[in-house]
């Protein structure tokens, strides 16, 4: 095909369809348009291929998204957590705590674990099968007679004591007087039961709670077989189900 020329033979463009050939204009006058450019198989060769369009395309793809990611109008990877409400938090905790949902109907009217709590459950024994006492809930005072070694560990009366207190982590007992003697009248169990532990920073066992960590030390079934209502052949496969490699059966005969 021929390439028009101008005056003295020198190129100029193709006039556009319907422009008189005469007219007199500019190499690329404002008025000329232009004919679309193919899109195809150019000079390039195969270069504009799906894959080298892929193979262009995807620094841009990266971009946007690292741009999507630091911008809050484009994405929540970033963006900060809402507030809490604190009522809520609180009162998520007090459940997690102290909300036994209801369970005394197994621990206590089943199991009857009340009456053997009351009766051959010491704090030595509490600590023996995992249960951990909140430090921060003991007065200062029982705190002082405890590590002057002025409080009886072995008596169970003194695991009533500290039920009352709310100071056993996880176990929520109901203690009253009848007769004129304190009596565990029922117990149930909470999330913290398995799901808080404590720092032994007062002594193994006892120390500041640690909610949502995981009590390692539990034996879950030494504390079932603590049970006046289980017979002997299930307390000792019970017993079998020791945590700890460390963990002995243990007596449920009041000392």
């Amino acid at each position: 095909m021929a390439i028009p020329t101008g005056a003295g033979g020198a190129p100029r463009p193709a006039l556009t369809p319907g422009t008189p050939e005469s007219s007199p204009a500019a190499p690329f006058p404002s008025d000329r348009v232009l004919p679309a450019r193919r899109v195809g198989r150019t000079r390039l060769g195969t270069d504009l291929t799906a894959t080298a369009l892929l193979r262009r395309l995807l620094p841009v793809a990266v971009l946007m998204v690292f741009t999507a990611g630091c911008d809050d109008r484009l994405g929540p990877s970033h963006r900060p957590p809402p507030p809490l409400d604190p009522a809520l938090v609180a009162d998520g905790r007090e459940i997690f705590r102290y909300d036994t949902f209801g369970d005394e109907a197994y621990w206590t009217d089943t199991l009857r674990m009340h009456e053997v709590i009351e009766s051959a459950v010491s704090p030595e024994l509490a600590l023996q099968v995992g249960l951990k006492v909140d430090s921060d809930a003991l007065p200062q005072s029982v705190k002082d007679a405890i590590a002057a070694g002025d409080v009886d560990l072995t008596d169970p009366a003194t695991t009533l004591a500290l039920l009352e207190l709310d100071a056993v982590l996880g176990v929520m007992g109901e203690v009253e007087e009848v007769n004129g003697v304190r009596r565990l009248t029922s117990v149930g169990i909470t999330c913290a039961l398995c799901h808080s532990t404590v720092d032994n920073s007062f002594a193994p066992g006892i120390g500041r709670r640690l909610d949502g960590w995981p009590n390692r030390d539990l034996n879950v079934g030494a504390i079932v077989a603590l049970s006046p209502a289980i017979d002997a052949d299930l307390k000792q496969i019970l017993n079998g189900w020791a945590i700890r490699a460390s963990t002995s059966t243990v007596s449920t005969r009041p000392s």
